[in-house]
């Protein structure tokens, strides 16, 4: 069997906004808000969509944990608002257009600012400051600590120079 029947078998695929997870500085968010917006018009009920943990999980891949921290992040924005029915052991989950449409114009339009201070800059360091700071060796890099040279290697140069110095034998 081939491995383009196999990824066929697993089920269908999502639609992903990827800007979306940038904008929101979250892909997993990203991955359920394009969820969201898929389910959004596909359902006539008032409280939005209902759907499991589960289903999300086999629809976006999204764990629990993951579809939490999305949720209150989207929650947040005003973008989603939930509905709990405790007695029907349901969440119902909907998509709030106008606040989205605000939040993405918002996204958008800092965009625009930022690709024209970037066109308007004479030199990228000033638009840039964090680049200018990475670029003097005073960066502190989340990886690796200080990005100062950590290894001199003073033990090879030793050897050779000695050996350069030293007189010829024959």
């Amino acid at each position: 069997m081939s491995h383009y029947s196999t990824l066929k078998g697993l089920g269908r695929a999502i639609a992903y906004f990827p800007q979306l997870g940038i904008y929101l500085g979250n892909p997993l968010a990203g991955i359920f808000l394009s969820q969201l917006i898929y389910w959004h018009d596909k359902t006539d009920n008032e409280l939005g969509v209902y759907k499991t943990a589960e289903e999300w999980l086999m629809e976006t891949g999204l764990t629990y944990r993951h579809q939490t921290t999305a949720r209150t992040l989207l929650k947040n924005l005003g973008i989603l608002s939930e509905t709990e029915k405790r007695l029907e052991h349901k969440l119902y989950f909907k998509l709030n257009i106008q606040a989205f449409d605000l939040w993405f114009e918002g996204c958008i339009n800092s965009d625009q600012i930022s690709k024209e201070k970037e066109s308007n800059s004479r030199n990228t360091d000033d638009a840039f400051p964090e680049r200018r700071i990475r670029n003097s060796g005073e960066y502190e890099s989340a990886f690796r600590g200080d990005t100062d040279a950590q290894f001199v290697p003073t033990e090879i140069t030793t050897d050779i120079n000695t050996h350069k110095n030293a007189p010829a034998e024959n």
